[in-house]
């Protein structure tokens, strides 16, 4: 029998598509077809296994095939300069970019009614390249994966801007300054279950913040952006035009 995989289509609806035309974007056949199937497979659909089991072991091994490039890649780097790069390319937002490029958000199996915020939530994107790298890990092994990553991740990886995000600076700024590491709090969240929504505050000593969105990382990282740019940003400006004469 044939395994088919669900892609929504422009007015919403869900239409078949065979799943040669994913394996053919990945570059890679599938022994265990119903391993694919479950790494594109979001939780909504209640009565399916989801990805997220997947995610957790592709996050694992991306980062160890990325840490390792890395490391062959920067002889001369030491250890805080290859997590920072580390931190530049296995995140959210690289992943999930690299999903819409390869359009791989194109074939997530969800409920009809969670199809509408697909497009406003690089969660979702990114979980689905970390569980098809631990799809590809458990069908042919490190080989398979790092085939996939050298075939469609430019492996110049030289070309990635070193960047911080929010929570690490802001971290790194509470100890350099003599304060309690920051303090991430959940402060509320809505949505149905197969779409929460989450509300987070952050303190540093007597000042707080907050963020929100479509999974805890990304509510964290805004409530640490929004610290950084009402406390520390501004008082830095400040002290720029005091000394500007």
């Amino acid at each position: 029998m044939e395994t088919e995989v669900i892609e929504p289509d422009k007015q919403n609806k869900r239409s078949k598509l065979d799943i040669d035309a994913l394996e053919k974007i990945i570059g890679y056949q599938f022994t265990d077809k119903n391993l694919l199937l479950e790494a594109f497979t979001h939780r909504s659909l209640d009565n399916h296994r989801s990805y997220e089991r997947l995610e957790f072991l592709g996050d694992k091994v991306l980062g160890f095939v990325i840490a390792n490039m890395l490391f062959q890649q920067f002889p001369d780097a030491d250890e805080g300069e290859l997590s920072k790069r580390l931190a530049g390319l296995v995140n959210q937002r690289f992943l999930s970019e690299f999903a819409d490029h390869w359009q791989l958000n194109h074939f997530i199996q969800m409920a009809q009614e969670a199809y509408g915020t697909l497009d406003n939530n690089p969660a979702i994107v990114s979980d689905i390249t970390e569980s098809l790298i631990g799809a590809l890990f458990l069908d042919g092994g490190m080989v398979a994966v790092e085939q996939f990553i050298m075939g469609h991740m430019n492996t110049n990886l030289s070309q990635y801007h070193i960047e911080q995000d929010a929570k690490s600076r802001l971290q790194i700024w509470a100890q350099t300054h003599g304060y309690p590491l920051p303090d991430y709090q959940l402060s509320a969240q809505s949505g149905p279950p197969h779409q929460p929504y989450f509300y987070f505050t952050v303190s540093v000593g007597e000042n707080q913040a907050s963020g929100q969105g479509y999974s805890k990382r990304i509510a964290m990282q805004e409530a640490a952006e929004n610290y950084w740019q009402s406390y520390i940003a501004i008082n830095d400006e400040n002290d720029g035009k005091n000394n500007d004469f």
